[in-house]
């Protein structure tokens, strides 16, 4: 699957968006989710761009996707925050969540092919080993990364870390362009 993807296409489908609009349809996805499971789900946007960002939302989304699941899939009881901040020249999306944590032998195998902790965790909470593979490939595609830290009973923090690139649209003109 990631062999099919070239970074020409990747540079195809970046696009100008509105970082806003991304956390929003976020919110929408995983709504009531959070609501039926009981927790905590805070989006804290720390990036007050003035100009619409470029990249490519869609892969974004699906990273984003991806990890948000995995942290509600993983957390019982607390909550899972979503911090998205500047960092010099890097975009930062930082989820945090009270869940299950994992060892540092785990973590260190996270982004390989069809790994999970053990088979108890395949049988208990689903899933194939390729979600995270695929993201930092995902991540990769477009010069990002994914950093993963965790401990065992008290939760995981992974951080999707791109390159910050503003476009020449303010995003005030942008709005009155589309709904005005």
């Amino acid at each position: 699957f990631m062999h099919s993807v070239r970074p020409y296409e990747t540079l195809k489908a970046c696009k100008i968006f509105r970082k806003l609009q991304l956390i929003k349809e976020i919110q929408k996805t995983f709504s009531s989710q959070v609501k039926n499971l009981g927790l905590d789900f805070m989006v804290e946007n720390c990036v007050q761009a003035e100009k619409m960002l470029i990249g490519d939302v869609q892969r974004i989304g699906q990273i984003l996707i991806n990890l948000i699941g995995n942290a509600l899939k993983f957390t019982s009881k607390g909550s899972v925050r979503l911090t998205i901040e500047q960092k010099g020249e890097l975009l930062s999306f930082h989820l945090k969540d009270t869940g299950i944590g994992m060892s540092t032998d785990v973590t260190k195998k996270l982004f390989q092919r069809f790994k999970q902790a053990d088979g108890s965790i395949s049988r208990r909470y689903g899933g194939s080993g390729l979600g995270l593979f695929i993201s930092q490939n995902l991540a990769a595609l477009m010069k990002g990364r994914i950093d993963a830290i965790s401990e065992e009973g008290k939760g995981s923090t992974f951080e999707l870390t791109l390159p910050y690139q503003q476009s020449d649209i303010a995003i005030t003109c942008f709005r009155k362009h589309i709904f005005g």
